[in-house]
């Protein structure tokens, strides 16, 4: 996502927050960026336990079809 000075400033305003801080355009991109670093690596971690989860579901999953091939199958992506 690719952030907007004008875009930044607006939202910063619109949350009340220019009376209380007079901060300068470049520092409110810097802020937006840091946030935006912040959300991005929360939902990579999200979406990596997710994936986690779900392999670990369909390895119990296959276990409980052919006991075998699940352990085939750790053995090849190595153990939950």
């Amino acid at each position: 996502m690719t952030l907007k000075k004008e875009d930044v400033s607006q939202a910063f305003f619109a949350a009340g927050l220019e009376g209380d801080y007079n901060f300068l355009e470049d520092d409110l991109m810097k802020l937006a960026k840091v946030f935006g670093e912040l959300r991005d690596n929360e939902l990579n971690e999200r979406v990596y336990k997710a994936t986690q989860n779900e392999r670990a579901r369909c390895v119990d999953f296959v276990r409980s079809l052919n006991p075998a091939v699940a352990q085939a199958l750790e053995d090849k992506k190595g153990p939950l």
